[in-house]
């Protein structure tokens, strides 16, 4: 039988293909079997299989575990993670994948594939008009570059957007999945950060046995083997009660803590720190877990994640040659066993392999990546100290993904603002972070001006000159410190990321400048034909102007009229109100800074 090359999705306003779910599907394959009908239109239904002979002449998309899928005898040998397979038998697609999330983000991948759909934020899809549409031979198999992938910003959070992290191929931590988005989020939500008080809560265990806590009960005591054995089976639980997740946290409590019992004094002397101490233990219990899912769960996969952090930043290494090497066998991470570092003193705006800036990370980096075959990160794309400072990294975005990569990274949580929405280009973030989270080696700028042609329509032009304004002032700040013997960095802790809220940086022309060309955005956005398209396009330019106009405000506000600045600060809030902007910086918010405003510039005599 002769191939089909093209095959006619639809036609006019109607369709020939059907869509076909499994007699008892579940529920994320009726969700992927009603996202495709939804998305494709055109009349197209989706229905059960009915036992559906497998015929290749027949224009059915099949879905998950049908019979049509299983007569093709599709081969899922190479789907890893949330991956998937979509294959063409003749008319015949197969969407099919080992995890339910699979199936659902092949759905995406077929109409990906077929017409170039993408979300671009929860109410801007990548859709076609066109009135005829085909597609050829289809023989896809893609992968996620990292099985965890989690966008932090608050739009992507706490279910503020339904469907919107799904339809993104994220799985983040905080984001909530409604039935049938496949298994969710990759991780146990209740153990995924600082674990141990949780696994081994000390109100019900400390009065029996103060020793397996710290002598301040501010950690655990991880040579205590009663105090592991008890953990191990309260893990066991929450594994159970968690089946769709991949990662379970073991892991310290915050803070710069350590036991200082004998014990644990001389296997932090005998095994390279706290660090060697708590791989030991983290490893023993990994052995027993594995041991025991070879019954209880047989081919489930389960990682159990420990933190790279505070006092145990620093790797249980020792230099030979040129390289760190594990200190003793006993420290080497099992297989199953997560490595997860949290960079918050990087430099996101410099490389990090090579940038003196960066040499911590960079020490822990390689140091944990000679212990360990897993990595995981809690990274950071925004500055805590003053959200409505762009954060200066752009061009390091895609080579940080990359780096990720290259040293064995399986989960990347990357962190913007996560208590407020309406940041500067926070759409447009999340869009590159995800994009590039399922596929380091994306297209980025191709990236940046797809998004601004979707999300922007007629203001595009003038949107990508904004963005490019930003990225610019980058350079010409690294020039302008350079010329006096300083670097420009781009770092996540308040620490340092409030020093970059100073007019010396961000002059007023440039910033004059970015009104200016936000200003010529609205102007082409009027022209948009359809009102609501048109004022959802003013809406997203106004949202994207509050960072300008923060400056314009905070620095330029002071000599000019105080009745001009009042209605700036005025209009700045109403618009921030409109578009969830609450916090201008981490767990402060905009009215505490616009009200400081009025105090200083409209009501006093002072510079803010």
């Amino acid at each position: 039988m002769e191939k089909r090359t093209v095959n006619i999705l639809w036609q006019g306003d109607t369709t020939e293909y059907r869509i076909l779910y499994p007699d008892k599907a579940t529920a994320t394959e009726r969700r992927a079997a009603e996202e495709l009908a939804r998305f494709i239109g055109h009349g197209i239904r989706a229905v059960p299989d009915g036992g559906a002979p497998f015929d290749p002449e027949e224009p059915v998309i099949s879905v998950g575990d049908t019979s049509v899928f299983r007569a093709s005898r599709a081969d899922l040998s190479g789907v890893e993670a949330d991956g998937y397979i979509v294959r063409t038998y003749g008319r015949t697609v197969v969407i099919a994948a080992k995890r339910q999330s699979g199936i659902l983000n092949g759905a995406y991948g077929f109409l990906r594939a077929v017409w170039g759909f993408k979300t671009y934020a929860p109410d801007e899809f990548g859709t076609s008009d066109a009135e005829d549409m085909s597609f050829g031979a289809l023989d896809i198999l893609d992968n996620p570059d990292f099985i965890g992938r989690d966008v932090h910003f608050k739009e992507t959070m706490e279910g503020i957007y339904p469907f919107y992290a799904s339809r993104m191929r994220l799985n983040g931590v905080r984001s909530v999945f409604a039935e049938g988005e496949g298994e969710g989020c990759a991780w146990c939500k209740r153990l995924w950060a600082h674990t141990q008080f949780r696994l081994l809560p000390k109100e019900k265990y400390f009065a029996q046995h103060p020793e397996w806590y710290s002598a301040d009960s501010t950690t655990l005591c991880w040579t205590n083997e009663e105090a592991r054995r008890e953990l191990t089976e309260n893990l066991k639980k929450e594994i159970l009660a968690c089946p769709g997740a991949v990662f379970f946290s073991v892991a310290q409590e915050d803070g710069a803590t350590r036991c200082e019992c004998d014990s644990c004094k001389a296997s932090d002397a005998a095994y390279g720190g706290t660090a060697g101490t708590m791989m030991r233990f983290v490893n023993a219990v990994a052995a027993d877990i594995e041991e025991w899912l070879k019954e209880a769960a047989p081919g489930r996969q389960v990682y159990l994640v420990t933190f790279a952090y505070q006092n145990t930043l620093n790797a249980p290494v020792r230099e030979e040659n040129g390289a760190f090497v594990p200190v003793h066998p006993s420290v080497v991470a099992r297989e199953n066993v997560v490595v997860r570092l949290a960079p918050l003193y990087n430099c996101f705006s410099h490389d990090v392999m090579t940038s003196p800036c960066n040499r911590q990370f960079r020490n822990a980096l390689l140091g944990w990546h000679a212990v360990a075959k897993h990595l995981a990160v809690w990274s950071y794309c925004t500055g805590f100290g003053c959200y409505m400072v762009p954060f200066g990294n752009f061009e390091t975005m895609q080579p940080v993904y990359r780096l990720y990569k290259r040293f064995g990274f399986i989960d990347v949580l990357d962190q913007g603002p996560s208590d407020t929405q309406g940041t500067n280009l926070a759409w447009l973030r999340i869009f590159l972070q995800a994009e590039l989270l399922w596929d380091t080696d994306a297209d980025f700028e191709g990236l940046i001006s797809e998004f601004c042609e979707h999300f922007y329509k007629a203001a595009a032009p003038h949107m990508l000159q904004y963005i490019s304004a930003i990225r610019n002032r980058y350079i010409e700040i690294e020039k302008y410190l350079a010329e006096i013997g300083e670097s420009f960095h781009a770092r996540p802790s308040t620490r340092f990321s409030s020093l970059w809220e100073q007019g010396d940086f961000w002059p007023k022309k440039f910033v004059y400048g970015l009104l200016g060309i936000l200003q010529k955005a609205e102007e082409a956005a009027q022209t948009i034909g359809d009102d609501a398209a048109r004022q959802k396009v003013l809406f997203r330019i106004r949202t994207e102007s509050l960072t300008p106009r923060y400056m314009q405000i905070n620095f330029y506000g002071y000599g000019e009229d105080k009745n001009k600045v009042e209605r700036w600060i005025e209009d700045f809030e109403k618009d921030a109100a409109a578009c969830g902007l609450t916090h201008y910086r981490e767990n402060f918010k905009v009215s505490f800074k616009m009200n400081e405003a009025r105090r200083y510039i409209v009501d006093g005599s002072c510079f803010l």
